[in-house]
């Protein structure tokens, strides 16, 4: 299969989210998909060893609470990139990672209304313990927002039950519980999992 995974940030800068990008897109790869990866473009220099990694658009950011917090939107030339892009590639999966981050995730799935495109969001967010994190992320942005996805996507993953709490109440599309892997050690060319070289 053909898969494109969408992150709304900044692919030069360290995140956990783009970790998780990158080990799922391995994973797959070596399952024999192909898959490609769509950012916005990067502040910085990404590196060689991330294949398939598309950049659309610019990016703004601001910050809250010590966390940054990534706004991009492709316009005019770069837009119009996106759309043959995805015209071109037609990709029998796209598959979101925090699909509510303003606006490239919402403009990949406007321009992707190909019969034969399957969307997936994963949900990475659990609201900080603050009142602003429990009452109006909690309680009113984080259903909202998965009351929306509902519309746009056919499947999502939460990373936790912890996390699903937030979102299922309001979310009519089928969810699944699939926590953040590990990646499996390459020694000796050969591949294995973690625990085996855990136990000696």
């Amino acid at each position: 299969m053909k898969i494109a995974q969408v992150c709304p940030y900044d692919f030069s800068r360290p995140g956990g989210i783009k970790n998780h990008i990158i080990g799922l897109s391995r994973a797959l790869r070596m399952m024999g998909n192909e898959v490609y990866i769509i950012t916005p473009t990067a502040s910085g220099a990404i590196s060689e060893e991330f294949q398939g990694v598309f950049q659309f658009g610019k990016k703004r950011s601001t910050t809250s609470r010590s966390t940054k917090i990534d706004l991009s939107i492709a316009l005019g030339g770069q837009a119009k990139s996106l759309r043959e892009h995805l015209k071109r590639e037609q990709y029998d999966i796209i598959h979101y990672h925090n699909g509510w981050t303003p606006f490239l995730s919402y403009q990949v799935r406007f321009i992707s209304f190909f019969k034969r495109t399957r969307h997936i969001a994963t949900f990475h967010d659990t609201p900080t313990d603050t009142w602003i994190g429990r009452n109006l992320l909690g309680k009113v942005l984080m259903p909202f927002g998965a009351f929306i996805m509902s519309f746009l996507i056919d499947e999502g993953i939460s990373v936790s039950n912890s996390q699903s709490k937030y979102i299922r109440p309001t979310f009519f599309k089928p969810l699944h519980i699939i926590p953040n892997g590990i990646e499996r050690y390459v020694i000796d060319q050969k591949i294995a999992p973690l625990n085996e070289y855990m136990d000696g």
